[in-house]
């Protein structure tokens, strides 16, 4: 567990921006336990296999193939299929359209089921969660604004600090 605290770390300091209210003390406690959560969970008596912290993957025939992200670089792994997969962040590359695949899939035909050709029953595909209410987000306030009389250096260091980001 504790070799994958400098990761845990890393991803930590990457949800800075994204979380700023938050300390990057407190981002690595969740993220741990999020960690240690989600390997309580696995239950290696279904004779699953484990694999964690793929940065990339490869299915090959009936075989999983990752890069495991560790502090030192990466390890291959192999593991049969199925097995139950955890990814970093980096895993992600998303694929974007071109020109012809959207003009493509602006012609497709889309096919429309009903809950009986899925062979559920109306039971089965019943919602089981309710949502209570829908706010809309705050809009967003206008920034601060200040001229340079020689102090912006210090007042945009103070502006840091009391975001907590230095």
């Amino acid at each position: 567990m504790l070799s994958y605290l400098p990761l845990v770390r890393r991803i930590a300091l990457r949800l800075r921006p994204v979380a700023p209210e938050a300390e990057v003390d407190e981002l690595i406690s969740v993220g741990t336990i999020g960690l240690i959560e989600a390997i309580d969970r696995y239950d290696p008596e279904r004779g699953v296999p484990l694999a964690s912290f793929a940065k990339h993957l490869e299915i090959k025939d009936t075989t999983l193939h990752i890069q495991r992200q560790t502090e030192k670089g990466y390890d291959d792994v192999e593991s049969p299929l199925p097995a139950v997969l955890t990814v970093t962040a980096g895993v992600n590359e998303p694929r974007y359209p071109t020109f012809k695949g959207i003009m493509q899939a602006k012609s497709k035909p889309v096919e429309q089921l009903k809950v009986g050709d899925l062979g559920l029953s109306a039971d089965e595909a019943k919602s089981t969660q309710t949502v209570n209410e829908v706010t809309p987000a705050p809009a967003r306030g206008a920034g601060e604004k200040f001229e340079d009389d020689g102090t912006g250096a210090a007042k945009v260091a103070d502006f840091l600090k009391e975001a907590k980001v230095i």
